[in-house]
């Protein structure tokens, strides 16, 4: 993520998802894998489940098309009942 886009994710982060400042600065400091805030946040557990979603969803419509995905993209958050559906589907 390049720092421009992490400058207005961490605007939209405060603004409207109200993330306090010192969740930010945890979750800023254990980046392990760079360009990865929300995974961060969402591991540590300074975001929920559905604030994880809503970053997402602004990063899709804000952030250039290589600032999202990756390893620790949106993959992870494939819940029970879409890999039941996908597995219907492998089996026909």
């Amino acid at each position: 993520m390049d720092p421009t886009t992490q400058t207005q994710l961490i605007r939209f982060l405060q603004e409207d998802l109200a993330v306090p400042s010192d969740s930010l600065e945890i979750a800023l400091r254990h980046q392990e894998y760079r360009g990865q805030l929300p995974m961060i946040l969402w591991r540590y557990g300074l975001v929920t489940l559905d604030q994880l979603d809503q970053i997402f969803d602004w990063l899709e419509s804000t952030a250039p098309s290589s600032a999202v995905g990756g390893p620790l993209g949106r993959t992870v958050l494939v819940g029970q009942e879409d890999r039941d559906e996908g597995a219907g589907e492998m089996g026909r």
